[in-house]
């Protein structure tokens, strides 16, 4: 809940409930049209923008309504996202409806958290309306209206809000359900090309998996119940660190897997989840995938079309340069100029967080393990049982 009224006037308020039934199912299906439903959603009710996401992470996700941008980027900027004493209440809330700062929090507490004394009243930010919708994971994803310009209109506005909130409930889990096939379904074409994958949450939990992504790290995973856990304790840390870097920085890292004697097993490359909606309804961070030292090969292109958000001649020279080849050769073969050639490896360089050719060389080798045909065992390995979707 975050506020601020100075656009509140913007936009059509006279939007019938119809009309804004129709556009909350057209983002179930479309999750990138959910920061403008939010503003829309705000601006109808006379607030100016919203936010739907995890506020209860210490490092929250969230979709912004363009209205509440800067909003929320001075909320984060200030730290008041940490331990988010705002939101907390909200963590056990069994409500099926909208709630107020008011109902959440009283006049003392108003007056005296620091979120609220130091950023929100003084800006008069501190008037807004949230809900909490429940997961198809047990998780909870808080919707928030944003902007109000004083008490006696939010109170007006949660009556509406609570009527359109059921079709928010519904169009939020289908939104969930939806991101969580896309990410079964991005694991399962990895595994059709020999590639051991899972999609990972933001502690390491495994949200997707195929078959091959357990049975490629048998000798190295110890268990997955909250997380990913490794028997040696180097690569559980190594990997825990890891992940947090992904997390932090949006670049991809790698990660040597050993088993319990230190033996290397696999390498677990880990690539951040570009699309922001991804996280926000399936909790899906991170692709991990899993290289096998003795498949050291150059990888399938349309893997690395997919792993790393490359076209198609961007994907092909990339392959060539994990290939050994040179920028004369790829030019040669194609036929192209190495100025084109060179274009085309820059940009592949921007979106692998890498800067040379051996960098990106080392980076790609070793995701192109050949299929295997073995489908004894399609689940994670037995002493890693735990909440796979």
């Amino acid at each position: 809940m975050f506020g601020h009224h100075d656009n509140a006037a913007m936009g059509d308020r006279s939007m019938s409930d119809e009309s804004m039934i129709g556009r909350i199912y057209e983002a179930a299906l479309m999750p990138e049209r959910w920061p403008i439903l939010l503003e829309q959603l705000a601006t109808m009710v006379g607030a100016i923008g919203g936010t739907l996401g995890r506020h209860l992470d210490s490092d929250p996700h969230v979709l912004v309504s363009p209205g509440a941008t800067p909003l929320v980027e001075a909320f984060i900027a200030g730290g008041y996202h940490i331990d988010n004493a705002r939101t907390a209440p909200l963590a056990g809330l069994d409500y099926p409806g909208f709630v107020t700062d008011y109902d959440v929090h009283s006049d003392e507490a108003r007056a005296t958290l620091p979120v609220y004394r130091d950023f929100l009243t003084p800006a008069n930010l501190d008037k807004g309306a949230g809900t909490v919708i429940l997961g198809t994971a047990s998780d909870r994803i808080i919707l928030t209206v944003e902007g109000f310009p004083d008490r006696e209109q939010l109170e007006r506005a949660v009556p509406r809000l609570d009527t359109l909130r059921p079709h928010l409930a519904r169009a939020a889990i289908l939104a969930s359900e939806l991101q969580l096939r896309e990410c079964r379904s991005i694991v399962e074409a990895f595994g059709r090309i020999g590639a051991g994958a899972a999609i990972l949450g933001r502690r390491g939990e495994v949200i997707a998996h195929n078959h091959r992504f357990g049975t490629q790290l048998e000798d190295g995973l110890l268990e997955q119940r909250d997380r990913l856990r490794f028997g040696h304790r180097g690569s559980d840390q190594a990997f825990v660190s890891a992940l947090s870097n992904v997390l932090a920085t949006g670049k991809g890292a790698s990660v040597a897997i050993r088993d319990e004697l230190g033996i290397g097993v696999a390498a677990l490359h880990l690539v951040p989840v570009r699309r922001s909606a991804h996280e926000v309804f399936a909790g899906a961070t991170t692709i991990a995938v899993v290289a096998r030292p003795a498949f050291d090969v150059a990888p399938d292109a349309r893997l690395i079309q997919t792993l790393f958000d490359l076209t198609p001649t961007e994907a092909a020279v990339a392959r060539s340069i994990a290939s050994g080849g040179t920028i004369e050769d790829i030019a040669r073969i194609s036929g192209k100029s190495v100025e084109t050639i060179r274009s085309h490896l820059k940009r592949v360089y921007s979106k692998t967080a890498t800067g040379r050719q051996n960098e990106l060389a080392v980076l790609l080798r070793g995701f192109g393990s050949p299929p295997d045909h073995d489908e004894r065992d399609e689940r994670l390995p037995q002493r890693a049982a735990g909440r796979v979707q």
